[in-house]
């Protein structure tokens, strides 16, 4: 339980670091609005999403691709441009696993915390409650883990986009 328990404090305190960096760089350089973007890449495809950022909406990837290719026609020489979102594709990764090592953590600290101490509580009583709380904390992180996986993958496509895959 003390073991869980510490890789949960670090995997927590890991996990807060990455995720401050990121909304750091949320004014990001190169004209290129990552919010605007990333709200495009979601809807690719699907006509009944809610547009955010006021993103365009395009029913093929093709589409978004021919997009990408005028709209940072500018940017696809420039190594910088590509490090820096390499960079950003980094640290989306490390908030990816991150949560994944919060996740295991948590839901074994839970129910080590139940078996692992005298319980006043009749018994019935403290399952239920534990596995609302379980529940709950496994169901913010997963969400979160989720939406770092897709953000992962529109760093990929969109690296793959601009730069193609000789840079990969």
């Amino acid at each position: 339980m003390i073991v869980s328990l510490i890789v949960l404090v670090f995997a927590i305190k890991d996990y807060w670091n990455v995720r401050n960096v990121n909304k750091a760089l949320r004014k990001l350089p190169y004209g290129f609005d990552y919010e605007k973007e990333l709200s495009i890449y979601k809807i690719i495809g699907q006509n009944k999403k809610r547009i955010k950022n006021s993103a365009q909406e395009f029913e093929k990837y093709s589409e978004w691709k021919e997009y990408l290719e005028i709209e940072y026609s500018e940017h696809k020489k420039c190594d910088d441009f590509y490090r820096f979102l390499r960079r950003r594709l980094r640290n989306k990764k490390n908030t990816k696993d991150l949560l994944m090592m919060v996740l295991v953590p948590t839901e074994i600290a839970m129910f080590s915390v139940y078996y692992g101490t005298n319980n006043t509580m009749d018994e019935v009583t403290m399952i239920i409650s534990l596995i609302i709380l379980v529940c709950f904390l496994v169901s913010i992180l997963s969400v979160n883990y989720f939406n770092a996986m897709e953000e992962v993958a529109f760093l990929e496509d969109y690296i793959e986009v601009l730069f193609g895959k000789e840079k990969e």
